[in-house]
């Protein structure tokens, strides 16, 4: 690391990057796949107090178990993006949130002429209805402490439907 002289103004990556004394929730934090594993890591790392949130205790509570043996501040949480009352459980538990991390998603691989309306609507649900409740929840009370974050994260299949033909028999 490179020592900068005393008066110097400028911040370090670190400096920039501390999140020391704040509290982030990520939805989907527990999966196996996708970034949740990694920004719940990369905000543990930066300093925060991380809460793992999965519709899967014991998922959310395992992977809360892995990162705090290695000395982060972690902590797992049930929650479901489908019902509103578990979101407003789940905030009211933690307590005023400093980062909302969107990441939890659902998604459907059926062709669109062969999606069930329920699978539609579960999706739908997840992805979208419930990032908008979680903002909807945590936003008051980061506009009153003047602070706060809140990432909402998507894929490509936001934009573009996807074609089960590139995938072969891969699964």
């Amino acid at each position: 690391m490179t020592a900068r002289p005393p008066d110097s103004t400028e911040r370090s990556v670190q400096d920039l990057f501390d999140l020391s004394g704040r509290r982030a929730l990520v939805t989907g934090g527990a999966g196996q796949g996708g970034f949740g594993r990694q920004i719940v890591t990369a905000l543990a790392e930066a300093g925060a107090e991380v809460i793992v949130t999965s519709r899967d205790t014991t998922k959310a509570d395992a992977r809360a178990k892995e990162l705090r043996s290695a000395g982060f501040d972690v902590q797992g949480l049930s929650l479901d993006l489908r019902d509103e009352s578990s979101i407003k459980d789940a905030c009211s538990t933690v307590g005023a949130i400093d980062i909302l991390f969107n990441n939890a998603s659902d998604i459907c691989l059926d062709r669109v002429e062969d999606v069930p309306l329920e699978d539609w609507n579960r999706v739908i649900a997840v992805n979208v209805t419930g990032a908008m409740l979680m903002a909807r929840t945590v936003a008051p009370s980061m506009l009153e402490r003047g602070r706060g974050v809140i990432v909402n994260i998507s894929s490509i299949y936001g934009v573009v439907s996807p074609d089960q033909r590139i995938y072969g028999d891969s699964g």
